[in-house]
């Protein structure tokens, strides 16, 4: 009887203890847009990842291609000259921000939420 309470006790800190360690990971992981913001990626891909004139568009990508590019660039391999620059931004990234960093790009979404308008009085605008 002693062994299967102490069995299951152990089962219920095994469980407990599990998680515990996964709560903390969620708790203190980086969500993958702080990561795409803290890195720099907007400067050439765009705040929303719809491409610049010095990036590609990433937005709405299949999350395949996008992992497996991730992955290209982390062992150093790159296409172009001008994907250089993205080996070290792919390095610095462990395997699940990798592949969390794909499927976030590939759900990502254009926001227009906190875009400025201006409405216009008049059909005529600039000097009269």
């Amino acid at each position: 009887m002693i062994n299967i309470l102490e069995d299951g006790y152990l089962q219920h800190m095994k469980i407990l203890i599990f998680t515990l360690s996964l709560f903390s990971i969620l708790l203190f992981a980086e969500d993958s847009e702080t990561i795409y913001l803290k890195n720099g990626c907007p400067n050439c891909h765009g705040f929303y990842g719809q491409g610049t004139s010095s990036g590609p568009r990433l937005q709405n990508k299949k999350e395949a291609l996008l992992l497996r590019r991730l992955i290209d660039l982390k062992k150093g391999i790159t296409r172009t000259p001008q994907g250089t620059v993205m080996l070290s931004f792919a390095q610095i990234l462990d395997d699940n921000q990798t592949r969390a960093m794909a499927h976030y790009l590939s759900i990502m979404k254009t926001s227009y939420e906190n875009r400025i308008e201006y409405d216009y009085e008049g059909d005529d605008f600039g000097d009269s």
